[in-house]
């Protein structure tokens, strides 16, 4: 009996080493959508990366399926950061042309020859930082078409996945 319950103890003891601890860092919900021109897309891609040029910023692409070379098909909305936000906040959405600064940023959109910015007067904007990751929840706010298209309302909840 003693061995039974030492054997029982020790696989106890060895099942509870095993178990990794959670960052406490729960995984953003809810819909991971936005909707441009009517037309919702859900998010299923992002990247996030750092631009190279004039002025080096984060940007942060979330796309409604995995872009496979040029395909026209592939939706995206796209953040445009000074740097990548580190922590939760309000932050300034601002146009298109200006250089954005810290807790500010610019949102461009597009997909099937059809592209967007906004240009629009300064909003601030709900960002939560999770697991390092970004979730953005944008207002509905107006994106000037950058082709002969006319432009389109854009509202979004979104945020980045793996």
């Amino acid at each position: 009996m003693k061995k039974l319950f030492f054997l029982m103890s020790t696989a106890v003891i060895i099942l509870t080493a095993s178990c990794t601890k959670s960052s406490g860092d729960p995984t953003p919900t809810g819909d991971n959508t936005w909707t441009l021109g009517g037309t919702k897309h859900t998010v299923t891609f992002t990247n996030k990366g750092l631009t190279s040029g004039g002025t080096p910023s984060t940007l942060i692409i979330f796309a409604d399926k995995i872009p496979v070379g040029a395909d026209p098909a592939v939706n995206t909305v796209n953040l445009s950061f000074k740097t990548s936000p580190t922590a939760s906040g309000k932050y300034t959405l601002v146009g298109l042309g200006s250089t954005p600064t810290d807790k500010q940023f610019q949102l461009s959109a597009g997909g099937n020859g059809k592209a967007y910015g906004y240009i629009g007067v300064d909003t601030d904007v709900d960002i939560t930082i999770t697991g390092g990751k970004v979730k953005v929840t944008i207002p509905e706010v107006i994106l000037k078409s950058t082709t002969s298209d006319p432009d389109q309302k854009i509202t979004a909840t979104i945020y980045e996945i793996n």
